[in-house]
């Protein structure tokens, strides 16, 4: 292989796997059955690295043995929903389709043993995500190193990996034991046990006695927040996992630690946040970089492209949850000179004082809700009732805007405060007309 009978692609792997070895002292290369293959996000290899992907499928490489992929930097297949821009999403398809001509899987998942990808115990792999490292390593009792994406790349096309660290079983032994004197009834225990035991180990192998019997999601937290927390890549289970017996035999001389339950409480409360509040969020921005987008006067100076790429930096899922959106052009001078009286505050502040006592009155039998923004899908059924001339402004709204089913719950909640404020008990098509321009970032064209 190293004389490129194999192909350039080849030889650069081995050369690449080679070289590792050398800086860890490995004495030899040792077949491996299967590869994990990390960074795959174009926000990370850029253009750079997306042509290095390319260049070396175009050099004829293929994986010997089965290999997956770690997530990509989007969702593939929702990225427009997501509002991913155009150019970024181009980039993640070229990563994807490079990984796909070599023969790799395109599973994009970090759990990869929970879509069938399941190591034997005791087979030689490369494996990167340090979640799924430590869990075919300790759970599965498989054995791989802490692999980057280029190594598990070169492992997979070549079959072969440096004989070092974890995959030699003297430095499987374990480098402390922790006593867990605490019943460990969640999976935030698990997590929480997790959480300490790196900050405790570092980047050693625990041992651990008093797991009680955890599933195997318990287990891949557990793992995972050792990982997080401290760079675990191998931990031992006393009657949990399957060298715990071997580890067993190996723990005179080792350091004993014990995590008690306040270690986790304190843990679970760095973990933890309780905001037990109902908050409004009220955001602005400028329509554009320049900010004269859809201004009746002046013109916008932006490039073509410009103000969708900006708009974008809001995300999709983030801007449907947003009930109201709302375009505000500037104020021309007459109508701040005007000195005609207007609405005073205090007249206001009576209207939405009666609109909220009619929601009051309203949700009177239903515990925790009070206002028209809590219904859920039930009561916005009971509620929110159209007449026909609603129901068909409010079908081509949804049609015409491509609106999604959450869009369409907030126009029909909007409708209702509306509809409460004029004193109306049955929304009228004024109501919902009004709701629904208050959706302007859904109306198609907006952004030019």
């Amino acid at each position: 292989m190293m004389g490129g009978e194999s192909g350039d692609a080849v030889r650069k792997s081995m050369e690449l796997l080679v070289a590792l070895g050398d800086v860890f002292g490995a004495e030899r290369l040792v077949p491996v059955e299967s590869a994990h293959i990390s960074g795959v996000s174009y926000a990370n290899l850029g253009d750079a690295g997306t042509e290095w992907l390319e260049e070396q499928a175009e050099m004829g490489a293929r994986c010997m043995v089965r290999a997956t992929l770690n997530p990509a930097g989007m969702d593939m297949d929702r990225w427009r929903e997501m509002n991913v821009p155009q150019e970024f999403a181009e980039g993640q398809r070229r990563v994807i389709g490079a990984f796909t001509r070599m023969g790799v899987e395109p599973t994009c998942t970090c759990t990869p043993y929970l879509i069938g990808h399941v190591p034997r115990r005791g087979a030689q792999i490369a494996w990167a995500e340090s979640n799924a490292i430590c869990y075919s390593n300790s759970v599965l009792g498989a054995r791989t190193n802490r692999e980057s994406g280029p190594t598990t790349l070169a492992s997979a096309v070549t079959g072969l990996t440096p004989l070092y660290g974890f995959r030699l079983e003297e430095n499987r032994a374990p480098g402390k034991v922790v006593k867990v004197e605490a019943s460990l009834r969640t999976r935030l225990d698990y997590s929480a046990l997790g959480y300490v035991t790196g900050k405790l180990v570092g980047s050693g192998v625990p041992y651990f006695r008093g797991l009680g019997r955890p599933d195997l999601e318990s287990m891949k937290t557990l793992g995972a927040a050792c990982a997080t927390s401290g760079g675990v890549a191998l931990w031992h289970g006393e009657g949990v996992t399957p060298e715990a017996g071997w580890a067993s035999q190996h723990l005179a001389g080792v350091e004993r630690v014990t995590v008690e339950r306040s270690d986790l409480e304190e843990a679970r409360a760095r973990l933890s946040c309780d905001f037990p509040a109902a908050f409004m969020l009220i955001a602005s921005m400028n329509p554009c970089p320049c900010g004269f987008h859809n201004h009746p006067d002046k013109e916008c100076t932006c490039a073509p492209g410009m103000v969708q790429r900006y708009l974008h930096r809001i995300s999709g899922p983030l801007l449907d949850r947003i009930d109201i959106h709302i375009e505000v052009v500037p104020v021309d001078y007459e109508k701040l000179a005007c000195t005609a009286p207007a609405e005073s505050s205090s007249t206001v502040r009576s209207r939405v004082v009666k609109a909220r006592e009619i929601q009051t009155s309203r949700f009177a039998g239903n515990d925790g809700i009070y206002c028209n923004a809590q219904m859920s899908s039930a009561l916005i059924r009971r509620h929110c009732h159209l007449d026909d001339t609603g129901g068909r402004l409010l079908r081509a709204a949804m049609e015409m805007r491509g609106l999604s089913a959450r869009a369409y719950d907030r126009i029909l909640k909007v409708s209702r405060t509306i509809a409460d404020l004029d004193g109306s008990e049955a929304i009228g098509p004024d109501h919902l007309s009004e709701a629904i321009n208050y959706r302007n970032l859904d109306r198609e064209g907006w952004a030019g």
